[in-house]
């Protein structure tokens, strides 16, 4: 959560455990963050020790459309610098940045389009050129998704979203490292992307009856590449380390589609007291696996 400005958070919900069916294919946790809801023209710009920032909010054309748009970018990399980080032959620089933003407009009183996108970078790069000894490492970790929604009111008490998402996930990690003549090297790139669409209905049967239905198809395809190579030269062998690692060279490429639908059926047995009941089904295509489970 950390890549969410909380400048323009307006509601946050964390669910430990005991999922509806809705969340029924997650583990550990679901966090729910909703954003403000802008209301007039705002605009704040801020700066802290490590970083700076900027949001804005606002609406047009009589209330019908209205954007919040968020960026922070660190500068760690400046205060390190200061700070004498880069003394003695050592440079370490530490980056990072992220990105938030959404715009709606009602096209009808009953239906309202929202595009979001939500990015995050950062990455870490250090350098040692002391005498007989280099080091040199890069690693990096950068996230990007964007969304198109679709809300309509069917009726009064009938409610439906359809959302087509796509995101990407990037991981690297490239080290080099020369020591009193040994040479070690490392590459390491991970790749995700994702797309998905889904539609949830909420239908409000009554005062104390509330039912909740939607389908989700989500497909992932993740890039591989990873590289190691080892020289350590000696020559005379020393029984109290372990010998040198080979040549390893791995790319590979994975996808799988999974495909959900779930029905959730709340009711209130009293004024301060409800229940809810539901059943899910996932299929992954990795593992040709269905799996049916009551919530």
């Amino acid at each position: 959560i950390s890549i969410v400005d909380p400048e323009i958070v307006g509601n946050m919900n964390l669910i430990p455990g005991g999922f509806t069916a809705e969340y029924g294919d997650r583990s550990s946790g679901v966090l729910e963050i909703d954003t403000l809801e802008p209301e007039g023209i705002n605009t704040m710009v801020g700066m802290s020790f490590s970083a700076f920032q900027v949001n804005s909010s606002g609406v047009f054309d009589d209330d019908k459309g209205y954007w919040l748009i968020s960026g922070r970018r660190g500068f760690m990399d400046v205060v390190m610098k200061l700070a004498g980080a880069e003394e003695d032959g050592e440079k370490e620089t530490i980056r990072f940045w992220d990105g938030f933003g959404k715009i709606g407009y009602r096209l009808t009183p009953n239906n309202e389009l929202i595009f979001g996108f939500l990015a995050a970078d950062d990455s870490m790069d250090l350098e040692e050129n002391e005498p007989n000894e280099i080091l040199d490492l890069e690693s990096s970790y950068g996230n990007s998704y964007a969304w198109l929604k679709h809300k309509c009111i069917a009726t009064e008490k009938l409610l439906f979203e359809t959302t087509v998402y796509a995101g990407r996930v990037d991981d690297t990690r490239t080290i080099h490292s020369e020591e009193f003549g040994d040479i070690s090297d490392v590459k390491d790139d991970r790749k995700v992307d994702i797309f998905g669409a889904k539609q949830d209905w909420s239908w409000d049967v009554s005062n104390r009856h509330y039912l909740k239905m939607g389908w989700e198809y989500r497909r992932y395809k993740a890039d591989y590449d990873y590289m190691n190579a080892f020289d350590f030269e000696n020559s005379i062998p020393d029984d109290r380390f372990l010998p040198p690692q080979g040549n390893r060279e791995y790319q590979g490429q994975y996808s799988e589609s999974q495909y959900s639908a779930y029905l959730s059926d709340q009711i209130r047995l009293l004024d301060k007291l409800s229940a809810e009941i539901g059943a899910r089904f996932d299929h992954y295509s990795v593992s040709d696996e269905n799996v049916i489970g009551p919530r």
